[in-house]
């Protein structure tokens, strides 16, 4: 028997206007697209379909915080085990394919069909015309009517920023401030991809830190590094909730280098708001390398830093 899921969480009107207002990098595509999802209860698995997942990178695949089993995969198409995931009702789900990104909101559970429509009743005899009667004094003020269903969800807002140019020497906040994302409060996926000249001897490393110290007073939301040498692309990925009681909090990304400056480094930069309590701790992969857990960053789970 196969469950279908519903409610696909791809902006991808917004994410393509993004593209072309910050002039990201071709290569440094950061959200893949899910189109559909069926839950197979024979065989206890997931089918995930959609584009841009990647066929060389074995993805990561979460729903409702469970790290899933992925048992085959393609640029299309997702297959991983529900593993101990079965209680119907919605979940989370999220795919980290190299550095793109995509998630959705899948239900578990069959839904039944709608009933048919009932006969309708025969026509009742009419009344005898009653007496004119007095006009009644107004009646109280009637109580507050119970609240209207909740309108349509409309895709997140994204903000986004691009930077090309050159980086000092350094680490975490002490590196070049590359670009910045001021953001109202709420919780946001913060995902960046910085890319550097491949063949030069040097390593770059990328941190993210706001300037309200959500996560702790020099403690950054996310890091990432890479050796040029080997790769090119270093990607960042985390998370932070911004509390109500700030108007706003800018989340700056600095990258340094181990050696010299560097120059031609180009990077791209979204937050994306989530629902609190969507993601948990995520590991990046580029060209078939681990680059090492998401030190959390702000854990939206659980309001604090991983």
């Amino acid at each position: 028997m196969n469950r279908l899921a519903s409610r696909v969480f791809s902006p991808i009107t917004l994410l393509a206007f993004l593209l072309v207002a910050f002039a990201l990098p071709a290569r440094a595509q950061l959200f893949s697209i899910i189109s559909n999802t069926k839950v197979n209860t024979n065989t206890n698995t997931i089918t995930i379909t959609g584009s841009g997942f990647g066929s060389k990178v074995k993805p990561t695949v979460y729903l409702g915080g469970t790290n899933l089993s992925v048992s085959s995969f393609t640029a299309t198409s997702i297959v991983a085990s529900l593993g101990s995931v079965t209680a119907p009702g919605t979940y989370m789900l999220t795919v980290t394919s190299g550095v793109t990104f995509a998630a959705a909101d899948v239900t578990l559970g069959a839904v039944g069909p709608q009933g048919p429509i009932g006969p309708q009743g025969p026509t009742g005899a009419t009344g005898a015309t009653g007496a004119t009667g007095a006009i009644g004094q107004a009646g109280p003020t009637g109580a507050t009517g119970p609240q209207g269903a909740p309108g349509p969800t409309l895709p997140p807002t994204l903000y986004g920023a691009a930077f090309s140019g050159g980086v000092i020497k350094g680490s975490g906040n002490s590196g070049t401030d590359i670009a910045d994302l001021t953001l109202p409060p709420g919780a946001y996926l913060l995902h960046a991809v910085v890319t550097g000249p491949q063949g030069t001897s040097d390593t770059v490393s990328c941190s993210l830190f706001d300037d309200a110290n959500v996560s702790g007073t020099g403690n950054a939301l996310a890091s990432g590094e890479v050796n040029l040498a080997d790769a090119t692309n270093v990607p960042v990925l985390g998370t932070i909730t911004i509390p109500s009681s700030l108007s706003t909090d800018t989340v700056r990304l600095f990258c340094g280098t181990a050696n010299s400056t560097e120059a031609g480094i180009t990077a791209s930069y979204i937050a994306m708001p989530v629902t609190v309590g969507s993601f948990q701790v995520f590991t990046n992969t580029v060209g078939g390398e681990t680059t090492g857990p998401i030190n959390g960053g702000w854990d939206v789970t659980k309001n604090q830093n991983n």
